[in-house]
């Protein structure tokens, strides 16, 4: 709980995570200032605002291995000199762990928390005295230095998403960046360049990223969009650009239909048509699962699974 910018948090938590937004049951947000390039008139695209994510350093309150951490009512997300995980905490997902880490790159980068904000964190357990910690460091940003040769790896976001960039230094090459994928079933791409994967039964969504160079004080856009390389790896594509100026892979603040209910939902199958729909199977036991044209409309009602089919760039139909 937040007291005066403090923080008193009753236990450890021992998680590693990394960068991505994840499909969570979360709505009626507004006040979030849209980027240029957004399509506000997409069916696909819903704006999410939160409170901004708060990064803390690990002075002994975490595992040894985790340099920064952050804490979300959704998620948990903590890093590591190898790369780290996201760990779904609501919704149907609960429990849920990616890993990411980039591929071929420096074992040991700098990580540093950048922009520290005047919050401090504090781990008060047990009785002992010596096993507490006091006046923990917090900060907006968290920073890896030269993950790859010229590129440097920038993460920050809200208790809704988790961003990251890419910033490629001029000279530097964006085609070594890749991005392994631990913990995912399958994985697609939509007509609007929007990854999606399963995990463990669970659609989870990374958005197309936004490639960008800055000139003269506006964002110029590169086109590009991601690419699967190999079973749950990923890397980007990128059109032709400036090399003398920095480039920014960022991946656009957005994320697709929740796709379920109140049960157990479990995807098992996705695809994406030629029109941007991305199709997904599975089964439900959510009686409140959204139906149209429905079989049998007691969608799991009886306590048993049913078969389900979902699609659409907004669910078309169930």
């Amino acid at each position: 709980m937040h007291n005066n910018n403090t923080t008193f948090n009753p236990a450890v938590l021992g998680t590693a995570a990394l960068a991505l937004m994840v499909i969570t049951a979360v709505s009626g947000m507004s006040g979030w200032n849209k980027p240029d390039n957004i399509n506000s008139s997409s069916p696909a695209i819903h704006l999410i605002e939160g409170k901004p994510l708060i990064f803390e350093r690990n002075d002994g309150q975490a595992g040894h291995s985790i340099h920064y951490r952050a804490l979300s009512p959704y998620y948990t997300v903590a890093f590591t000199s190898r790369g780290a995980e996201i760990r779904l905490t609501k919704g149907a997902g609960a429990n849920r762990t990616l890993a990411i880490q980039a591929l071929n790159a420096n074992p040991v980068p700098a990580i540093s928390g950048e922009k520290p904000l005047s919050t401090r964190h504090h781990y008060l357990i047990g009785r002992e005295a010596t096993q507490w910690h006091r006046n923990i460091p917090t900060f907006s940003e968290v920073l890896y230095s030269a993950i790859y040769p010229g590129i440097d790896l920038l993460f920050r976001g809200n208790e809704n998403r988790l961003e990251y960039d890419f910033i490629v230094a001029p000279g530097a090459s964006p085609e070594v960046i890749r991005l392994g994928f631990s913990g995912v079933d399958r994985m697609a791409i939509d007509g609007q360049g929007h990854l999606h994967m399963t995990l463990d039964g669970h659609h989870i969504t990374q958005p197309a990223p936004f490639i960008y160079q800055e000139k003269n004080g506006t964002k110029a856009r590169v086109e590009g969009g991601y690419r699967i390389d190999g079973e749950n790896e990923v890397g980007f594509t990128i059109a032709a650009y400036d090399p003398e100026l920095p480039l920014i892979i960022d991946p656009i603040l957005i994320y697709s239909s929740f796709i379920g209910g109140s049960g157990d939902d479990k995807a098992m199958a996705l695809t994406a048509d030629n029109a941007g729909n991305l199709y997904i199977a599975g089964s439900t036991s959510s009686p409140d699962l959204p139906l149209t044209s429905p079989l049998d409309g007691t969608c799991g009602s009886d306590g048993n699974c049913d078969a389900a089919v979902s699609g659409g760039t907004t669910v078309l139909n169930s």
